[in-house]
């Protein structure tokens, strides 16, 4: 094992440092054209050296699963994406390869591409939801006022620490090991299984570091590793397949772009009486986890209102883009972003200031939410709602600027520095959906040693190394031992059970309660049983939460967490920059179990909500090689730090930890643009507001 010692050893996490003196490299040939058949693939002559593969070598089945749903490890009679992979050019100098995948001709058959997502042909179609909650129509006819609206929100880059990787090799035993950066380590191996038609005994995965992935290397991993290991299988030598960071960046998955209509009906006083709402995704051109993440928007749609009828429709379209699916909160960002961005222009309308439209329409307890449950809680009881008004100075600084905004009224005066304020109120819950918890499961085992040592075993990848002290500290607190004589075993799928995806914030909820689990249990037994005591706890679904899937009906989380976001901006008058003066946000997520960490993940969320929100725009391309220009993108640009205040609500020393990792990404955005809303006068309806937007809406009206 010499050639990874650096890394066992914990001195590198990263498959880029990974040497091996007789490994191959693997290079990924792509197709050009983003919808077309494939003709033919002529390689060009090539050394002695070096091998091309297509999806004929495969010997197992030419394709990964994802819950379900496919997509082809190596395209063969047809592409579907420009940049969709076709090949694989292996060989032992990077360079030579990457300047032999130039030549490898391929002749095509275009067909039109689709890159919008306008689902005009039914034929792009992929999935089409209805759900409906008392008598939306008859309401809406009956309403006293009508607020319209559309709400687009672009695509999102991941940016994570190392591009898509995967090292493959052969062990002395005859068995495959990979090494992978993946949130999945068991499908990774199921997925690689499946193409080289092997026993899963014959594969262990082991994992390297991730970094805080966004949801990026969640199955896309799997693809990449089964690339790499068709090189090995071909060539029975060790391969090292590295994504560059323009390849990563044109050709990965990305948060899927949405299109969100709103009608509301109000009665005479501004509140709600019916709200209809049509979403739309663009889910490129494989519809991975499209059914998950459309259930989550329609849970998410009306936000945290009451209403009494609904009617929801959410598609999914195909398009010849890339895979746009998993990204941090699963779509719930999209909705939130929608409904409340909707709420600051119904408050408007109805002429009330959106905090007070929301304490008059915000869910309260007991109440029933858009799934038939009672509400378990609102945001007013815990004490964050009045600690975020009161710490931002909302009403008193929305009623001033608002009164600057209605003295603005020549083109000049528009073109002032101008200071608006907005806020939105969020939920996050935590792991799949209702009974899917319960199809991927999640098992962790706990051992403790005769030296009062103690072992974690998991496959779960913590995001940062903060989860990882909070597991440690957990199992300190409870079987009552010295810190640091607690490890986290290595992941490696022949030594840790199968903890399920790391995502929507599994790993503080799902994977740390397996861990009290098995601490509860080894310390009841402790002084009753000889050391050493391993115990392993498999995760099961409440049968209380009563979930139907198909209706949408039941409680869908075991938990939820919930946030306030105010966001507080100043125009720029000659640049059209918007700088942030100030956020705030109070979140409920019940015992936080690391105060520090917790605030930093917060914090974090805070500026990926922001850089979506203000600066990441992909345009999309319809010719060319790619469909995105990866020198243009400004993650997180920002022409100040803003100041940022955090408060936790909701521990009671008792509640169970909830999940935050995606809250802020989901809060942040519509309360900043809701805030250059108010600043500008004009209604914004698109994500990233960028400077070029608001000039756009600016000149609307000259």
């Amino acid at each position: 094992m010499r050639s990874i010692r650096k890394m066992l050893t914990h001195k590198t996490h990263f498959i880029s440092d990974i040497y091996e003196r007789d490994m191959l490299y693997c290079y990924t040939v792509r197709a050009q054209h983003p919808n077309a058949a494939i003709i033919s693939i002529t390689p060009p002559e090539l050394p002695e050296h070096c091998r091309f593969l297509t999806a004929r070598d495969i010997p197992g089945r030419n394709r990964v699963m994802v819950l379900g749903e496919l997509v082809p490890v190596l395209a063969d009679l047809e592409t579907h994406y420009a940049g969709e992979p076709i090949g694989l050019l292996v060989g032992p100098v990077l360079r030579e390869l990457m300047e032999l995948a130039r030549l490898v001709e391929v002749q095509y058959d275009p067909l039109p591409a689709v890159l919008e997502f306008h689902p005009d042909n039914a034929e792009h179609l992929q999935t089409d939801f209805v759900k409906t909650v008392g008598a939306p129509e008859q309401a809406m006819r009956a309403a006293f006022q009508v607020v319209e609206g559309e709400y687009q929100t672009e695509a999102q880059e991941h940016l994570y620490s190392e591009p898509q990787a995967a090292f493959v090799q052969g062990e002395e035993d005859g068995r495959i090991a990979i090494y992978s950066a993946s949130q999945w380590p068991f499908h990774v191996r199921e997925s690689v299984c499946t193409v080289l038609k092997i026993p899963q005994k014959r594969c262990v995965v082991r994992a390297t570091d991730a970094g805080v992935a966004l949801d990026g290397k969640l199955w896309y991993p799997s693809l990449v590793a089964a690339h790499a290991a068709i090189a090995h299988h071909a060539t029975g030598r060790p391969i090292k397949l590295v994504y560059t960071r323009e390849e990563d960046f044109l050709n990965s998955t990305k948060r899927a772009p949405s299109d969100i209509k709103h009608v509301t009906g109000l009665d005479r006083d501004g509140n709600l009486m019916a709200m209809q709402v049509t979403i739309t995704l663009n889910t490129g051109a494989y519809p991975l986890l499209s059914d998950e993440m459309l259930r989550r928007m329609m849970v998410a749609a009306c936000g945290l209102y009451n209403c009494r009828n609904i009617r929801i429709r959410a598609r999914a379209v195909r398009t010849n883009l890339p895979p746009m699916n998993a990204f941090a909160g699963f779509g719930t960002a999209q909705a939130f972003f929608a409904v409340e961005a909707h709420a600051a222009r119904i408050s408007e309308v109805a002429q009330v200031p959106p905090h007070v439209w929301k304490e008059f329409n915000l869910l309260r307890k007991g109440q029933t939410t858009i799934t038939g449950g009672p509400a378990k809680s609102d945001v007013f009881a815990s004490g964050a709602w009045d600690w975020v008004l009161s710490t931002s100075d909302f009403a008193r600084k929305h009623a001033a600027f608002e009164l600057q905004k209605k003295r603005r009224i020549t083109q000049e005066d528009l073109r002032a520095s101008a200071r608006g304020i907005g806020v939105a109120v969020v939920s996050q819950g935590s792991g799949f959906l209702g009974r899917g918890e319960e199809i991927l499961g999640a098992a962790v085992a706990v051992r403790l040693e005769e030296s009062d040592r103690a072992v974690i075993r998991s496959s779960a990848i913590p995001e940062d190394r903060g989860i990882q002290q909070i597991w440690i500290q957990t199992v300190a607190r409870i079987l009552a031992v010295d810190a640091a004589k607690i490890e986290l075993a290595p992941v490696d799928t022949d030594a840790v059970p199968d903890s399920g995806p790391s995502t929507l914030s599994r790993n503080l909820t799902v994977i740390t309660n397996l861990i009290e689990s098995c601490c509860n249990t080894i310390k009841r037994r402790r002084f009753r049983s000889p050391l050493p005591i391993e115990v392993r706890r498999v995760s099961k679904v409440s049968r209380k939460l009563g979930w139907h899937n198909e209706r949408l009906e039941g409680t869908p989380f075991s938990g939820e967490s919930r946030a306030i976001a105010v966001v507080e901006v100043e125009g720029d008058a000659a640049t059209f920059e918007t700088n942030i003066r100030g956020i705030w946000l109070a979140v409920d997520a019940g015992r936080i179990l690391n105060p520090e960490q917790a605030r930093k993940t917060l914090e974090m969320g805070v500026f990926q909500g922001l850089g979506w929100a203000a600066s990441e725009t992909l345009s999309y391309l319809t010719t060319g090689e790619s469909w995105i220009d990866y020198k243009s993108y400004h993650p997180g640009r920002l022409m100040r730090h803003p100041k940022i205040e955090i408060e936790f609500f909701g521990d009671n020393g008792r509640a169970a930890p909830q999940g935050i990792t995606e809250i802020a990404i989901s809060a942040i955005p519509a309360a900043y643009v809701n805030a250059i809303t108010q600043a500008t006068g004009r209604y914004l309806d698109r994500i990233p507001a960028t400077p070029e937007l608001v000039y756009e809406y600016l000149e609307e009206d000259q």
